[in-house]
Formats: structure tokens, C-alpha cells, sequence
């Protein structure tokens, strides 16, 4: 349970970080560079999660299938059919949670660099939640 857990956090982290660099979900993906960046940072990270341990099997395919293309209207589908869970996953993931986004992104980047795996989009999500900044 416990490699699940870590490889799984691993494999989806730039999913939930991103919320808070993007300023909420829509400014994810309004942001053209900034989602390529966290696609790109998905990939990597679900890589170091399978060297982590086992990715939960719903955990490996969300971030194998994720696109731009299938966000958006994965978002809106979302808002329609349970608008409560899109408004807690802002609120939950945004600036709330900012100093923990910060502290799981430099131990994942550190287990990458244990690992000898270079993530340069991670990397450059992490430059887009520190200036971010939490709530005040």
C-alpha cells in the first residue's frame, strides 16, 4: 500500500499543483503554455511512478490519456454533472494548499533526481506555483 500511495502522489501531483499555479482550473487551461507544461510534467512524473512503485490503475490512465482535447470538455462534462466536486477540487488543490504543493514538489523532484530521471517541466510547473503565492 505504502509504494501505491507514493507512486500514485508522484503520478498525479502536476494535476493537482497545477490548480493553484493556474489560479483554478479555467486558468489552467486558458493558459496554452502553462497546460503543456503540466501535460508534459504528467508524463514524466507518472514515469517516476512506476519506478516508484505501482501508479492505481485509474491514476496510470487518467494521465496516459490526458489531453487538451479531452480537458476541456472533461471539465465542462464535470461542472454539468457534479458542479460541487469541480468547486471543491479549486478549492481544495488552489491556493490553500500552495505550502504543501511547494514541500511535494521539491520531494518528488528529489526522488527524480534519486532515481537519475530529469524533469524539466516539472521543474518549470514548480516556477509557476512558487510565484503563485498562497492565500493571504
Amino acid at each position: 500500500m505504502g509504494s501505491l500511495n507514493v507512486a500514485t502522489t508522484a503520478a498525479f501531483f502536476p494535476i493537482i499543483a497545477s490548480i493553484n499555479a493556474g489560479g483554478g482550473i479555467d486558468g489552467v487551461l486558458a493558459d496554452k503554455e502553462l497546460l503543456a507544461t503540466v501535460l508534459d510534467a504528467v508524463r514524466e512524473t507518472d514515469a517516476l511512478g512506476r519506478k516508484l512503485g505501482k501508479v492505481a490503475p485509474w491514476a496510470h490512465y487518467l494521465t496516459k490519456f490526458i489531453s487538451p482535447y479531452m480537458l476541456k470538455p472533461g471539465v465542462a462534462l464535470a461542472r454539468h454533472l457534479a458542479p460541487e466536486a469541480v468547486r471543491f477540487a479549486e478549492q481544495h488543490f488552489g491556493p490553500k494548499l500552495h505550502g504543501q504543493h511547494l514541500a511535494m514538489g521539491e520531494a518528488i523532484l528529489e526522488l527524480g533526481r534519486d532515481q537519475a530521471q530529469a524533469m524539466p517541466a516539472l521543474e518549470q510547473l514548480m516556477e509557476h506555483v512558487r510565484s503563485r503565492g498562497g492565500e493571504a
